[in-house]
């Protein structure tokens, strides 16, 4: 009879943590889903950013394995799903294997900044901003332990111009409205 229930309990254990969702399921299942915007950068497509940039920034942008970047957008009559998305996309991220980093709030946009690995050897950051009267966008940089120093770098090095940002002004006219 004991046997029976400790068998029982893992069965159940078992079950629920395969049914755990996770961010790159969720990505993955979104690929097709004309309601998002979305955008997969792979490492060769930042190449041509090399150039202008310093060895430690090159080194960075070696560490990068993949940039996802999804956009909902809120229009007429889709309020509800909308509503689904987000609650799905903010159960994944609450899930302990995402840390935050930092949290800014303005009167519409709320921006959550968070990473998996450790605080030396970032495995993913993840950028997520929501605005109920517009949509929400997440942003996942996908690396090989990435050093959180060299990733301002590459961040100062992107507000100096060094690197093309232009992808980011197609989500602007996205939420355009």
């Amino acid at each position: 009879m004991r046997i029976h229930r400790i068998l029982l309990m893992l069965s159940v254990f078992v079950l629920f943590s395969c049914q755990e969702k996770s961010l790159q399921k969720y990505l993955v299942e979104k690929q097709d889903d004309r309601n998002f915007l979305k955008a997969d950068i792979a490492p060769g497509m930042l190449e041509g950013f090399k150039a202008n940039l310093s060895p430690d920034e090159q080194e960075t942008l070696n560490s990068i394995k993949k940039i996802n970047v999804i956009a909902y957008k809120i229009h007429d009559g889709n309020i509800e799903e909308y509503q689904q998305e987000k609650e799905t996309l903010e159960s994944i991220l609450s899930q302990d294997k995402y840390n935050d980093l930092t949290r800014i709030r303005s009167n519409e946009w709320s921006v959550n900044f968070l990473y998996t690995g450790t605080e030396t050897a970032i495995e993913e950051v993840i950028i997520y901003a929501s605005d109920d009267n517009n949509g929400f966008v997440l942003g996942r940089l996908h690396g090989n332990k990435m050093k959180p120093d060299q990733l301002l770098t590459l961040v100062q090095a992107s507000n100096k111009g060094n690197i093309d940002t232009s992808f980011m002004e197609e989500m602007m006219r996205f939420f355009a409205k």
